[in-house]
């Protein structure tokens, strides 16, 4: 039997088909939720992102011939990382805008002193928004957000083939965009529970000027906590719904991201 010899200049040519969608592939798998999460290790998450590309490259056309090593080569790994990060980074905004709201409504309850780890991002977290992230978690997964985010990668390759050519400027102002829009989405998340604990403290308020041998901190801590429940507990459908809504939303940016190229 024959035994396999391979050439250097074809080793080279399979390095050079690989380097670049496998800059993209690792980009979003790093930044993208549930795949960066730091629950996965990192030797996972390299081994799925070569796995993933192994499948992605035999169907896409041949890369133009980039030396990895030279300048042109090196700005073209750039803007595949570019191109990755900015998918990855669009979906990451969910999680962090109900991470933000569900820190608001936490610190507004009382309970900012009681944090769990955060397995997003390994950070200390109060334990509400870590209940809002495991919660918008869940609706990721069940709207199969996992293999839409992958489906979208698939699709960015179509849409802007690898090789030394970056995002439009333009792609960079609809980022920038969605993120105030997510932002203002954690912002109404919190809002039920800032106008009603608003109210609250308003009413002790007046109930310490009238009665000012009540002892507020004794009386209005257990009441502002059941209050916070309560209003948790009602509101989870609704918040649910305004979570896939923002999925449904952040996949709708990812898709119409305007990847026309631009010379890198």
């Amino acid at each position: 039997m024959t035994p396999l010899v391979l050439s250097n200049d074809q080793i080279v040519s399979w390095v050079e088909a690989l380097i670049l969608p496998l800059a993209r592939v690792a980009s979003l798998v790093i930044t993208a939720p549930v795949f960066g999460t730091q629950t996965v290790p990192k030797k996972i998450r390299i081994v799925f992102a070569f796995a993933l590309t192994l499948v992605i490259v035999p169907t896409l056309p041949p890369p133009p011939p980039v030396d990895p090593l030279s300048v042109d080569g090196l700005i073209a790994v750039f803007n595949q990382v570019i191109i990755g990060s900015a998918m990855g980074f669009t979906l990451r905004l969910i999680f962090v805008a109900v991470e933000l709201g569900g820190q608001m409504v936490g610190q507004l309850m009382g309970l900012g002193f009681a944090s769990l780890i955060d397995p997003q991002n390994g950070m200390s977290v109060p334990i509400v928004a870590q209940l809002y992230t495991f919660l918008v978690t869940l609706v990721y997964l069940s709207l199969d957000g996992h293999l839409m985010s992958l489906a979208a990668l698939a699709d960015s390759f179509r849409s802007l083939p690898v090789g030394p050519l970056g995002p439009a400027p333009e792609t960079w102002w609809d980022v920038a965009v969605w993120a105030g829009i997510i932002l203002r989405g954690g912002l109404l998340i919190a809002l039920p529970m800032i106008g009603v604990l608003t109210l609250i403290n308003l009413a002790f308020a007046v109930a310490t000027r009238a009665a000012p041998a009540l002892n507020i901190f004794s009386v209005g801590f257990p009441i502002t906590l059941g209050a916070g429940l309560l209003i948790v507990i009602y509101t989870l459908p609704i918040l649910a719904d305004q979570m896939g809504h923002l999925m449904r939303a952040a996949f709708d940016v990812v898709h119409s991201l305007s990847f026309s190229s631009t010379k890198g």
